[in-house]
């Protein structure tokens, strides 16, 4: 049999077995036998199986290689239990179909359907990392930063599948993927309400109504029809869950559950997290209103008002633009306006006739009462543009850390006005004492630089203080940094700081707690539905 071929000795011992059974006999524990079927090295396709990572409710989940393109997937095998079912296994088609039809960063992707031997599977891709229920096991209710950015990516996944036609029905912390870059992915499609050729598919007869009673939305509650802001619900209760630590609501019994949903409202989340911008609970409680008409009009709604929220600096990690950017061209050969050419020739007549009047009484005062200047062992320019070029050519030579932070200071003291000289000098002193091990100085030039508006600025001053959270042995805030407040901004770090922010990853993974989790292994534990 080439399913199992070079496989059978291994059936025999885990579960022991006859070599005359099939692969489907396999999948079905014999009421002498209860132990979990181990399918190791056995063949579905061009997948060869090779662990148990964990069962759902209607499908038992291997991590598999697929060996045509030589990379691990994640393989849902239909639980044999379901296979005479004839609902069930159009439930098990029906997520296929409708994961298969999405294609988004944010869903995990469905590569391939299909049966061996009456077996039904679905080989998707394999998500290293835990899902949000592992991820509030693990650790605290997350940072608003971290909540609007997982936030955001849900929404933008859902908003492609019901632009598909597809509602998911089952929105949880369990149902959402996070990697250990913090990308959120949707997984288990498999209560999905299709639209197909018009015709509509309902998967929910003999009464049962689908869903997980802790996020149902009220009209899933009362077994009436329902649309993508029934998805929008679940999605608030989600991360009413996640950035409070609890539920919203708690019973005793499923039915006492679903009359709190239907009648009681969430407690506040301003009284559980005072800490969160009121914009973003407001989000939320609006996610879970009772009347569907009350929720967002749809994802991209929600996904929209995230991102003003979060251009607001309301969360304390906007990398929103500044009201006037940046010109393309470097500050260094900017040229002057007319109103700074107007400005400076009355400047020059000013000079002129202090110089040629007022300056005869000057020069009769004691010299002595002249202000004193600073002593410097480099010499001071005339223009900002000028004291840069004086900084940069220090780089060689003798004792030159030492002159070069002194040239990168006169520009911040001389040349406070021009922004462009000041930020580029608060970047090089940084970088300078950070090499010089003068961590707290060097920290004060990134915060200053953290604070900017412009993007490309911000981005240094946020990589340097990732870098020094990894020297402070603070891993995760480093991993933070990188990985939530760096997402969409790392071509804009300056190469030396991208170099550093690369080796703080590497530490990161070797030293932070997060690394210490065995992501695969959590996978092992029945997922409950």
């Amino acid at each position: 049999m080439a399913a199992v071929s070079g496989t059978q000795t291994r059936l025999e011992v885990n579960v022991g077995m006859s070599g005359e059974q099939t692969l489907a006999q396999t999948l079905v524990p014999s009421a002498s036998d209860s132990r979990a079927i181990d399918l190791s090295d056995c063949t579905l396709g061009e997948f060869r199986i090779l662990r148990t990572l964990g069962s759902g409710g209607m499908a038992q989940v291997y991590l598999a290689e697929q060996t045509s393109l030589k990379r691990n997937v994640a393989i849902k095998v239909m639980r044999s239990d379901f296979g005479s079912d004839e609902t069930h296994r159009k439930r098990f088609e029906h997520e296929a179909r409708a994961a298969a039809g999405l294609n988004h960063p944010n869903i995990v992707q469905v590569f391939a359907v299909g049966e061996e031997e009456n077996i039904q599977y679905i080989a998707q891709e394999y998500v290293q990392g835990a899902n949000l229920r592992q991820y509030l096991q693990k650790k605290k209710p997350p940072t608003a930063h971290i909540g609007m950015h997982l936030m955001k990516q849900v929404s933008s996944a859902l908003h492609a599948a019901h632009q598909a036609g597809i509602v998911h029905r089952d929105i949880k912390p369990e149902n959402i993927m996070v990697t250990r870059r913090m990308v959120a992915k949707v997984t288990d499609f498999g209560l999905a309400q299709l639209t197909l050729g018009g015709e509509r598919v309902n998967l929910t007869q003999m009464g049962v109504t689908m869903g997980t009673p802790l996020y149902m939305s009220p009209e899933q509650v009362n077994g009436a029809a329902v649309d993508a802001r029934s998805d929008l619900y679940s999605m608030g209760v989600t991360f009413y869950h996640l950035l409070s630590g609890s539920p919203p609501f708690r019973a005793a019994t499923a039915f006492a559950l679903a009359y709190k949903h239907l009648n009681e409202d969430a407690p506040p989340l301003q009284d559980l997290r005072p800490d969160l911008p009121p914009s973003l609970i407001k989000v939320v409680h609006r996610l879970m209103s009772k009347d569907p008409a009350e929720r967002f009009p749809d994802a991209r709604a929600v996904l929209t008002e995230l991102k003003r929220i979060e251009k607001s600096g309301e969360t304390g990690g906007s990398f929103a633009q500044a009201e006037e950017p940046r010109p393309s061209e470097s500050w260094r050969d900017a040229k002057p306006t007319s109103r700074q050419l107007k400005k400076y020739g009355l400047w020059c007549l000013a000079v002129f006739l202090i110089a040629s009047g007022a300056g005869r009484d000057l020069r009769r005062q004691n010299p002595l009462d002249a202000p004193v200047k600073t002593m410097t062992s480099v010499e001071i320019e005339e223009t900002a543009q000028e004291q840069v070029r004086v900084a940069m050519s220090l780089k060689k030579g003798p004792s030159r850390s030492e002159r070069q932070e002194e040239a990168w200071q006169i520009v911040i003291d001389e040349f406070p006005d021009s922004r462009g000289a000041v930020l580029e000098a608060h970047r090089e002193l940084g970088l300078l004492q950070l090499k010089s091990r003068r961590y707290k100085d060097a920290l004060a030039h990134f915060d200053e630089l953290a604070r900017e508006n412009d993007n490309r600025w911000k981005a240094d001053g946020v990589a340097g203080q990732a870098v020094l959270a990894m020297l402070a042995e603070r891993y995760e805030d480093s991993h933070e940094l990188i990985s939530i407040k760096l997402a969409n901004h790392r071509d804009l770090v300056s190469p030396e700081l991208k170099k550093l922010v690369a080796e703080a990853e590497e530490r990161n993974s070797r030293f932070s707690s997060t690394d210490e989790i065995d992501f695969e292994s959590l996978f092992e534990s029945p997922v409950e539905n």
